[in-house]
């Protein structure tokens, strides 16, 4: 026999970097959500030195039948775990996958000829068919034992010797760390299968010796022995007997499980394309005469349509069809461009410049990836877990707050829970299908995600009052979660970035539902507040959800309330390490575009057009970035090019970030080309509004705001624009009457509006020598705009106007209702709550109005309640 020569030393980095490659894709975070159940089955089994028969995990299939067929994974996650936490599960991972890839590598190499670019090649196919696979579950590790089932097969049929004890101890080690082994069975049954044919037909022969009598029944015999050793071997130690490795089987005839598990839908060749090219090749190999071999033929078919019947097996198709390839396209490849010419050392150097910048991609790209170590002060004990099926921090604050009755759960969160609350909380569901049947994820929990009829009920009787659900923001949310947060039975108390928690509003405590209810809050769209009090509130309930979850979905909704009262400044600073953790894409393009365009109005460009750029290629982060190209050198025309669909409206948007930023004459320049290109008649008005708030032409102001009235005569908006404007040109009877008409249109839950309107008409009838009535209507006026806004726009001037008018008692009921407002605010973050709030926020009116201590404290003390830390905030406002 020929001797094999060692790969040369100038060909060894290539695979060397391909397997640095592999310990990427394996290095991710833990997210598999059956790991937690895997985790605690294997303290179980360790605790009872026993397999268990019945489940005790959950609260509604408690007592049922639990067929465990993968013990000894189980109990190899749990020791590893117990021993080195989830790095050396990590690790324990990236060992798998490296010895599973090593001996598909062995397998290839079995034949004589060889070409190391082919080999290289396809194993990063086959590596990138199987990236999304490599999860730490007892999958993987079935993967790695049918990579040596092959790469031993393989050396039985060259003739080589195998000892024939091997395959049956393997076996019957497989059959206990997965079902899997029934995928060796299948190996062996093609190899079979595949080396009679191949004594009978020459056509399919290939360009192998075929096996004489002798040895093809040895390796029917060896088969025989390696699956009963391994069904025999589970029959005595599992008190489930053979049922519990021929499970798949049965699980096998459910056409709904195939219909609603990800994991078992179709390949498809647009989403696994990887999968579909290693399968072309790999068949397309053995096309040639001298490649036609009949057991590889098999091996192809068989595991080939059982990948694109379900996504799942396409990591032991992989496993299977890379060596095949591999040592069929050799041949080809060295005819074409051996490994020692000109072509082949091009065709390294390409393909390892293609190892090295798809690395450098996935690094990037990857949202599973390890974080690095500036995250891990915000990701702290967390970093190893996958958030979008391990949502920690929703789990300590369930468990923190001890919310009330059963938790119902999307089925990805029912192994995390089991890991994380065992034995304090059981869960609803998990991934162990057979443990629930089909009737239960049928006609339970599938009607509960749908809301289907009757879902309300089923609740109930489960004893449901707490739901943690999946924010899912990659756009698959199910029907519960999206209408949950608006459902009058249901109160949203926290959210982060991946998952939101509910709780039935009558199973509360008065006292927790007025600390911990999120009103005015949707994790996805935001808040909408309808009233100042439910402003202040969510502000309140955002920044307690931002703190415990390190949510970037809450900071973005805090921003975003933040940006109504023109925070910018507030939103400006906020550090990178809010913006570094790893989260949505969408999400931090989201953050970064808010705080960039914050930035710009502050007057910091520089930081603006940093935070634009890491805001991606999305359109308005693009026309941001032309916009200071435009305040810079000019050319407002590649502004209107840029504005997509609208240009218009665009040009609108613009303009505000420069009138926030105080360049009032480009953002009128702005407006009036958006006005010229034929935009909306609420452009004339915002010309109109940034003339007057930067001293423009008055008369232009007014001909704009009176065409846009014109055009809109039933606008609340374009009424009160030309209320000002009529003010500014010095027509106050006009003003007055345009306010009152704008108040009388303006939408019920514009509270914000409201009262600056309401604020500059009593302003407005407070001028001069008016009579007694209008005085009276313009301090009625004045306390109803602090009623709806106590931080509007003109406050001072409305509570001087309040104190001119004798309504300390007015000014008095306001700032202890401010008071009450913060109070139950600072029980929404969990901050103290004073007694005396209400009457030092009166307290500090008063002295902003000038007033002497000696008045201050008359006045408070006629008109607020005195408590025992009076005496100290007194002698502090001196």
């Amino acid at each position: 026999m020929k001797r094999r020569s060692r790969l040369p030393s100038e060909r060894r980095p290539l695979i060397a970097l391909l397997f640095v490659f592999l310990v990427l894709l394996a290095a991710r975070v833990l997210s598999c959500p059956d790991l937690g159940w895997h985790l605690r089955a294997g303290e179980r089994i360790v605790e009872e030195r026993a397999i268990p028969a019945t489940d005790t995990f959950t609260y509604t299939a408690a007592g049922n039948p639990w067929r465990v067929n993968q013990p000894l994974a189980e109990v190899l996650f749990y020791a590893v775990n117990r021993g080195f936490g989830p790095a050396g599960l990590i690790l324990l991972r990236v060992g798998i996958v490296l010895l599973a890839f090593l001996f598909v590598l062995r397998a290839s190499r079995l034949s004589e000829e060889r070409n190391e670019l082919v080999a290289a090649a396809i194993l990063l196919l086959a590596m990138l068919a199987c990236s999304s696979h490599m999860l730490l579950r007892p999958n993987t590790i079935s993967a790695m034992l049918l990579a040596v089932a092959a790469w031993s097969v393989e050396k039985m049929r060259r003739g080589r010797p195998v000892r024939f004890w091997f395959l049956p101890f393997l076996f019957a080690v497989w059959a206990e760390v997965h079902p899997g082994f029934l995928f060796g069975a299948g190996l062996l049954a093609c190899t079979v299968a595949g080396e009679a044919v191949r004594r009978k037909v020459p056509l399919l022969r290939g360009d192998l010796p075929v096996l004489d009598r002798r040895a093809l029944t040895r390796l029917a015999l060896v088969s025989v022995l390696a699956v009963g050793a391994a069904v025999g071997l589970a029959a005595l130690v599992n008190p489930s007997r053979a049922a519990a490795p021929l499970l798949p089987i049965g699980l096998l005839r459910s056409e709904y499980f195939f219909g609603v598990l990800d994991e078992f839908r179709p390949a498809s060749l647009s989403r696994d394309w990887f999968f579909a090219v290693l399968f072309l090749l790999a068949i397309l190999s053995t096309i040639p005469r001298k490649r036609r071999d009949a057991t590889e033929i098999l091996q192809l078919l068989l595991f080939g349509l059982f990948a694109a019947r379900a996504v799942r097996l396409i990591q032991p198709f992989a496993i299977l069809a890379a060596p095949i390839a591999i040592r069929n396209l050799a041949p080809l490849a060295n005819r074409i461009a051996p490994d020692a010419s000109q072509a082949g050392r091009l065709g390294r150097a390409l393909l390892a410049a293609g190892i090295l910048w798809l690395g450098v991609w996935w690094w990037k790209n990857d949202p599973l990836r390890i974080p690095v170590p500036p995250e891990w002060s915000m990701r702290r004990d967390t970093w190893a877990w996958g958030s979008a099926n391990y949502p920690i921090r929703a789990f300590r604050f369930l468990d923190r707050e001890k919310l009330p009755g059963e938790v119902f759960h999307p089925d990805r969160y029912g192994g995390p829970f089991i890991w994380y609350f065992h034995p304090k909380r059981k869960n609803f569901i998990d991934g162990r299908v057979e443990v629930f049947g089909e009737e239960f994820w049928k006609n339970t929990y599938a009607r509960i995600v749908a809301r289907g009829p009757g879902w309300e009920q089923l609740l109930a009787r489960y004893r449901v009052n707490t739901l943690l659900l999946a924010i899912d923001p990659r756009g698959g949310a199910d029907p519960l979660s999206l209408a949950a947060p608006a459902h009058p039975e249901w109160a949203l108390v926290y959210f982060d970035d991946e998952a939101m928690i509910l709780v039935r509003r009558n199973a509360m405590r008065p006292e927790d539902r007025d600390r911990l209810v999120l009103e005015g809050v949707d994790p996805r769209a935001g808040s909408s507040p309808r009233t100042y009090e439910e402003e202040i509130l969510a502000r309140a309930g955002l920044r307690r959800c931002r703190e415990a979850g390190r949510s970037q979905r809450a900071l973005l909704h805090e921003w975003e309330l933040l940006a109504l009262r023109g925070g910018w400044s507030a939103i400006a600073s906020t550090g990178d390490e809010w913006l570094a953790v790893r989260g949505q894409r969408g999400l931090r393009y989201a953050l970064h575009l808010l705080r960039g365009e914050s930035r710009f109005r502050a007057g910091d460009w520089e930081g603006a057009r940093g935070d634009w750029e890491k805001a991606g290629e999305t359109p308005r982060a693009h026309l941001n970035r032309l916009l200071i190209k435009y305040v810079e050198e000019g050319g407002i025309e590649r502004l209107v090019e840029s504005g997509g669909e609208d240009p218009p409206g665009a040009l609108a948007r613009l303009a505000d970030l420069l009138r926030d930023a105080g360049d009032f004459a480009a953002a009128a320049d702005l407006l009036r080309e958006a006005v010229r290109i034929g935009g909306r008649p609420e452009h004339r008005n915002e010309l109109a509004w940034t003339l007057l708030d930067g001293g423009g032409d008055a008369f232009e102001a007014l001909r704009e705001a009176r065409s846009g009235v014109r055009a809109l005569p039933d606008d609340a908006y374009a009424r009160g624009t030309l209320a000002r404007a009529l003010e500014r040109a010095g027509d106050l009877e006009g003003a007055e009457r345009e306010l009152r008409e704008a108040i009388r249109l303006l939408p019920s839950d514009d509270y914000r509006t409201r009262a600056s309107m309401r604020g500059r008409l009593a302003l407005l009838l407070s001028l001069g020598t008016a009579s007694p009535e209008r005085r009276a209507e313009a301090l009625a006026a004045a306390a109803e705009a602090l009623r709806d806004d106590f931080e509007a726009d003109a406050k001072e001037d409305l509570l001087r106007l309040l104190a001119r008018g004798g309504r300390a008692e007015e000014i008095a009921r306001l700032a202890l209702r401010e008071g009450e407002i913060r109070n139950r605010a600072s029980r929404k973050e969990g901050g103290p709550v004073l007694a005396d709030r209400g009457r030092y926020i009166y307290m500090e009116i008063l002295r902003d109005l000038g007033l002497d201590y000696d008045e201050i404290r008359r006045l408070a003390d006629r008109h607020t309640p005195r408590t025992k830390d009076d005496a100290q905030k007194g002698r502090n406002l001196r």
